[in-house]
């Protein structure tokens, strides 16, 4: 196999390819700057030596690119099969909402994958690169917001005056300000249930449909 690109299946991928992908995943967890990870420290964490990476990826940066592409296809498959099982798009925007923060605290994956889309950063520019893929983009929370939305909006549930893309990119620039808000107030649990209703209460008052 070559090298990795990011959009290959999970099926796809070598063994050797997701241990190093759950190392950087472990890495993040347990609070490593990105400055401080090290092709090394990644393969030191797999258990596999360094010249292995090196088979499957050029740099430090498409490693772990590509190990959070991959992190976050998965969790946003999950949560789409979660959303779907509730009845309205209040329901899912809560439950969205509580995911979001229990995320934020057991995987800290999400917060620097929202943070690397919007910085400049080397692995910021790769990672948004690897995004903009159209087999990649299908994956991502921006799509699954539009899923939901467009079902939504069917159901009579939203705004039909406005673009679900439009709607798309709010809901996502709320929920990254909430993870800015809980990296910063994390310890608040009275300030976090507060922002939490905001940012529910900005979103359902903004595109939802009053029945």
């Amino acid at each position: 196999m070559g090298k990795i690109t990011g959009a290959e299946k999970q099926d796809e991928l070598p063994e050797k390819v997701r241990l190093l992908y759950n190392a950087v995943l472990q890495l993040f967890e347990e609070g490593t700057d990105l400055a401080d990870i090290t092709v090394s420290s990644i393969t030191g964490k797999a258990g596999i030596g360094k010249g292995t990476a090196y088979d499957y990826f050029d740099s430090k940066e498409e490693l772990v690119a590509c190990a959070l592409l991959y992190v976050m296809t998965q969790m946003t498959e999950k949560l789409l099969k979660m959303l779907e099982t509730k009845e309205n798009f209040g329901e899912q925007m809560a439950c969205l909402l509580d995911w979001v923060e229990k995320s934020f605290f057991e995987r800290n994956c999400l917060n620097r994958f929202l943070h690397l889309l919007t910085d400049n950063s080397s692995i910021g520019q790769l990672l948004r690169q690897k995004v903009d893929a159209k087999e990649i983009e299908q994956h991502m929370p921006m799509m699954l917001f539009q899923r939901l939305l467009k079902k939504a909006a069917s159901d009579g549930e939203v705004r039909t005056d406005i673009s679900l893309e439009y709607m798309a990119y709010t809901i996502y620039s709320r929920l990254a300000g909430y993870v800015t808000f809980l990296y910063i107030e994390k310890q608040e649990r009275e300030k976090r249930e507060k922002m939490r209703m905001l940012v529910y209460q900005g979103i359902m008052k903004e595109f939802a449909v009053e029945g």
